[in-house]
């Protein structure tokens, strides 16, 4: 079984139709391609034709200066509008006496429309994805258009394109025109000082008075790469793509969080079940000793009263029966409870028994106690039965 390729993918379109590149990294494989088709984990590379190369010296060094100048700039040439760079790359090429030297890569705005089986991870202009050399004019075709490309130094500042039907004539008016225009404008310091065209050209055909350097420019060259363009679709699917990924990281703190709530309300009811068992364990104890106590605690109320300086029997009797007149009063029934004392008998009359109330009511020595007596009953011999009932203030 061959062993899958894994890299880098580039799909270009070169001279025969397009293909696509995957950086192995003992060795680039390449396949053909009848469409321009790229999906996701590939990185496209925008054909030179679809892509206008605007290089513009600022005069600034000051990168906020230089951003807005370049905006200024772009809004002049038509590229820009409302203050925004929506499909477009800047790209610096050199710093000089105070001055910056860029170059900016304007994408067409309708790419979808012009690539609609695209759908790449990353885009970048064709002509940055080459092995360049260094201050040259490097020629290959992309498909039905001849593309050429000039660096400064080893960055790339411009390319155009131009029919592949033209005559060598042709070709060579439009590429002397194009080098005198970038030499007068400053973009490149000096004339190329070499020309590399690709080998899958005939060199005759390009009507060149001088022999240039003929070679294969090769796989996809990614040390220059930047890839900070993405067209409309691109960028919505990101924001998709994000939101989703969102909306499950927080689904899955949410998750978390309820799982969280739920060990711990889980670990609460255990604990309580434990607590309440304990408690229920110790009620039991309590309970037990309780009713081994209750008797004694009987005992202990039934001397309560007798232990009472305040309601000790003898004492209240005492009171009671110093409190009879010498005459008229019979007593029938002493009793003291912890709750009341009850003292009934018999009086000559009812008048008797209510002056005989007064006097124990009034004794100095059961102030504490509040007595009440209702009215007597009064018997067949004419005599009057009472009832004084004594309890704690």
């Amino acid at each position: 079984m061959s062993k899958k390729a894994t890299g880098i993918r580039v799909v270009r379109q070169w001279c025969n139709g397009w293909e696509r590149w995957e950086s192995i990294p003992s060795t680039p494989v390449v396949r053909s391609l009848e469409l321009a088709v790229a999906g996701e984990g590939d990185l496209f590379a925008v054909p030179a034709r679809q892509v206008v190369a605007v290089p513009l010296w600022l005069d600034s060094d000051d990168p906020a200066v230089v951003e807005a100048s370049v905006l200024l700039e772009l809004e002049v040439r038509g590229f820009a509008s409302e203050g925004a760079l929506a499909d477009v790359s800047v790209r610096e090429v050199t710093k000089e006496n105070g001055r910056t030297l860029v170059v900016v890569s304007v994408f067409p705005s309708d790419f979808e429309k012009r690539f609609p089986d695209v759908a790449a991870q990353r885009y970048e202009v064709s002509a940055s994805l080459l092995p360049l050399d260094e201050d040259a004019l490097t020629v290959w075709r992309e498909g039905g258009e001849i593309v050429a490309a000039y660096t400064r130094g080893k960055t790339l500042v411009y390319w155009t394109t131009w029919d592949a039907a033209a005559t060598g004539r042709e070709i060579q008016t439009w590429l002397k025109s194009t080098t005198l225009g970038l030499l007068a404008s400053g973009f490149i310091s000096r004339r190329p000082a070499q020309v590399v065209v690709d080998d899958g050209f005939n060199v005759s055909d390009l009507g060149f008075e001088f022999i240039p350097v003929v070679r294969p420019l090769g796989p996809p060259a990614l040390e220059m790469v930047k890839c900070d363009w993405r067209p409309a679709s691109a960028v919505e699917a990101e924001r998709r793509r994000l939101g989703r990924a969102q909306f499950r990281r927080i689904g899955l703190a949410v998750a978390v969080a309820y799982a969280l709530l739920v060990f711990i309300a889980g670990g609460y009811l255990v604990w309580l079940n434990i607590q309440g068992t304990r408690l229920s364990a110790d009620i039991d104890s309590l309970r037990a000793e309780a009713t081994q106590i209750q008797p004694m605690i009987r005992q202990w109320q039934s001397v309560g009263p007798s232990i009472d300086s305040r309601r000790f029997p003898l004492e209240i009797l005492r009171q009671v029966v110093e409190s009879l007149p010498p005459q008229g009063i019979r007593l029938t029934i002493f009793d003291v409870t912890p709750e009341r004392i009850t003292v009934e008998g018999e009086a000559i009359s009812a008048s008797h028994a209510a002056k005989y109330f007064e006097t124990v009511s009034h004794q100095s020595g059961m102030t504490d106690i509040d007595w009440q007596m209702p009215p007597p009953a009064l018997l067949p011999n004419n005599t009057a039965r009472f009832q004084i009932v004594g309890t704690s203030r």
